[in-house]
């Protein structure tokens, strides 16, 4: 893919000055950034006249070209921002073996042989009991839940995506796989990881409410995150569903209006404290006092004692004097 700039005069970013060096140009007027040292770009675009400067016309990556022209990384776009790195769900070939053997006892001795007890369905196909190699198949896991799998069975390969795996509780090993097949083009309801970057404004805490969104994308680009950047929102902002700037190709079918990020003020030492002791009340809980408390409460009595013992001292000298 390419992707022409327009460039003030002599204002060139670093990467494509860089380039212009590495090709021994005195400009960017004669970079030629395919190799050869014919003239650059500087003719007419059509129906946009002849530029103010020089136009670079440089083949860009998937990923630079993932973002409209003269966005920056992190800069915000509406109400959130993706990241510039759009990555889609690994595909990985694991090779499977029919079962024979089912029930408990049958899933058990599976288990021990090294492999997984799974089931392998759709489009209209009875259900096909087969078996995966445990270690393979966690290796492929680390990918995303999403990972797409090209599962060999009986010498023919077929795509499938898992749609529930069950963990043992304790030790987390996967005790069983449903895998759905799916054919390339084909468009699939899926939940992605919502990825939080940046730090937002002082005395602000992140509620994030929703971890996955659900979307509907091709079964071969499924993209393996949405990543929004964060910096520096505060109690005035917000994230909704509708703000999460998705992957070309992907359709949003979470609630629009549903809250992914919201943003809280830090509460204050004095407020935190209030919170406790109300509910510490309201559950009955009672504290000892502590040493400070206990000296401040003997301090205090001394201090009221000792006010009235001197007021009562010269009631009685005035009395002595008034007998004498």
């Amino acid at each position: 893919m390419r992707m022409r700039r327009f460039l003030p005069a002599g204002n060139y970013p670093s990467e494509a000055q860089s380039l212009v060096t590495n090709l021994g140009c005195r400009d960017l007027s004669e970079a030629d950034f395919d190799g050869c040292r014919r003239p650059g770009t500087l003719g007419e675009l059509p129906g946009e006249g002849r530029p103010c400067g020089p136009v670079i016309d440089v083949p860009l990556s998937c990923r630079a070209a993932a973002d409209p022209v003269g966005t920056a990384v992190g800069q915000s776009v509406g109400a959130a921002v993706m990241s510039r790195e759009i990555v889609s769900v690994a595909e990985i070939r694991i090779d499977a073996e029919t079962r024979t053997e089912f029930g408990k006892g049958g899933a058990r001795r599976t288990r021990r042989a090294g492999k997984i007890p799974a089931v392998l369905y759709g489009h209209g196909l009875d259900p096909r009991h087969i078996s995966l190699p445990a270690r393979e198949f966690s290796q492929a896991m680390r990918g995303g839940a999403n990972t797409l799998l090209t599962v060999g069975l009986d010498g023919i390969s077929e795509l499938a995506l898992p749609k529930a795996i069950q963990r043992d509780p304790i030790r987390g090993t996967v005790e069983h796989v449903d895998l759905l097949l799916v054919r390339r083009g084909e468009r699939v309801t899926v939940e992605i990881r919502v990825v939080l970057t940046g730090e937002p404004a002082p005395d602000t805490l992140v509620n994030h409410d929703l971890q996955t969104l659900s979307v509907e994308a091709e079964a071969t680009h499924i993209p393996e995150r949405v990543t929004l950047d964060i910096s520096g929102y505060d109690v005035t902002r917000s994230i909704v569903a509708r703000d999460v700037r998705l992957p070309s190709g992907t359709t949003l079918l979470t609630d629009p209006d549903a809250l992914v990020v919201g943003f809280l003020g830090a509460p204050t030492a004095e407020q935190l404290e209030a919170e406790l002791a109300e509910a510490e009340a309201e559950a009955g809980i009672e504290h000892e006092a502590t040493d400070a408390e206990i000296e401040a409460e003997a301090e205090a009595a001394a201090d009221e004692s000792g006010d009235g013992g001197g007021e009562g001292g010269s009631d009685t000298d005035q009395g002595d004097g008034d007998s004498s």
